[in-house]
């Protein structure tokens, strides 16, 4: 299995308000902010040794990096396990292209809605996701139909059709995306 091309993120120390919106949220761009949670209380009292002893028997949810198959539920998850025996499955994936960031304790992520993203520790640790809602209303539409059309007719088309949807959506999105890699280098 090949490895993915990736680009690093653009990374800043600090930023102002206006600064993140203009350069990253309006144009919804990834960012790495340097340090951004130094200051908080739970940048020295969080660890896995914290979580492992508040939430070790907390049941999680694990999703592997393969994708869906024939009635599968494109929204459940492969299996349970105690967050304390939790461990990561790294997906192998090639012939792609993506951003890359290196974060370090402290940092925060940018990455706006749409953007699909893999995660990769190189030790222990976590991540916190917290979400917004969309303020454009093209973006907030968008939203409302990923949430609450697109997602449900997929596990209806997977009960009703099974591999032959996935098979279909796949080749679907193939075809797209070498139509518009021949455009964009066409140019």
């Amino acid at each position: 299995m090949g490895q993915i091309k990736a680009i690093p993120i653009e990374r800043v120390k600090s930023i102002s308000k206006n600064e993140f919106i203009k350069n990253y949220n309006k144009p919804q761009r990834p960012v790495l902010i340097e340090n951004f949670s130094r200051d908080w209380g739970a940048f020295k009292k969080w660890s896995l040794e914290y979580f492992q002893e508040q939430a070790g028997n907390q049941i999680v949810l694990l999703y592997n990096s393969e994708s869906t198959k024939g009635k599968q539920n494109s929204a459940a998850p492969v299996t349970e396990m105690k967050f304390y025996d939790y461990f990561e499955k790294i997906p192998a994936v090639q012939n792609l292209e993506g951003l890359a960031a290196e974060m370090k304790h402290g940092d925060a992520l940018f990455m706006p809605g749409g953007y699909w993203h893999y995660i990769k520790y190189l030790d222990g640790g976590l991540s916190i996701t917290l979400r917004a809602l969309p303020r454009k209303p093209i973006r907030f539409t968008k939203m409302l139909v990923n949430v609450f059309i697109k997602r449900h007719t997929e596990n209806l088309f997977r009960k009703l059709w099974g591999q032959k949807w996935v098979d279909y959506k796949e080749a679907l999105i193939l075809k797209k995306t070498n139509r518009r890699f021949r455009k964009y280098n066409n140019g």
